[in-house]
């Protein structure tokens, strides 16, 4: 064999198995690679892990932010109810809109797809109520209501870029 064997010599005589680092690292012409560069496979092989750990580390992030709003909406619709400014004097009851919240966080931890594209649909209803709220109430509640409707936009956002990350990698 001489120096100037090539990638493309070796695969048109068929010999696609050939290792030979020496012939091959002499290549550049047609590789666009020097002498002594690390092959392209190796390369494409640590680019396609870095690429599959930032994807992991976004889809972490999308669920993170999804259980936090979930998170933030459970402790904003206790406190508006309860304390900061109720409906009306006594009406603890409209806190237990909470209590479907509470019931989605575990699924929502764990990462469960199911779970995620049910609550694209309901958390839809908080967003509703937030918008008719602000639009409709006066006083301390406009500026609560104004924030449920931010936290639970942000969850749909979320839960959409969340499983259409899943579907990506399947």
């Amino acid at each position: 064999w001489s120096s100037d064997v090539c990638s493309s010599d070796l695969l048109r005589f068929g010999l696609r198995r050939l290792r030979l680092a020496g012939n091959l690292a002499g290549c550049h012409r047609h590789l666009g690679r020097g002498f002594g560069a690390a092959p392209q496979g190796a390369m494409r092989g640590a680019a396609s892990m870095e690429q599959g750990a930032r994807a992991k580390a976004g889809r972490a992030a999308l669920k993170h932010l999804v259980v936090g709003c979930f998170a933030a909406l459970i402790v904003l619709g206790l406190a508006w109810e309860l304390w900061l400014a109720p409906l009306r004097p006594g009406a603890w009851l409209l806190a237990l809109k909470v209590v479907p919240l509470m019931l989605a966080l575990p699924g929502l931890h764990a990462g469960r797809v199911r779970t995620f594209q049910w609550w694209s649909m309901i958390v839809m209803i908080y967003l509703a109520e937030g918008l008719v709220r602000a639009t409709s109430d006066q006083g301390a509640s406009v500026p609560l209501a104004c924030l449920e409707a931010v936290l639970a936009g942000g969850a749909f956002l979320g839960i959409l870029a969340y499983v259409r990350a899943i579907r990506a990698r399947a």
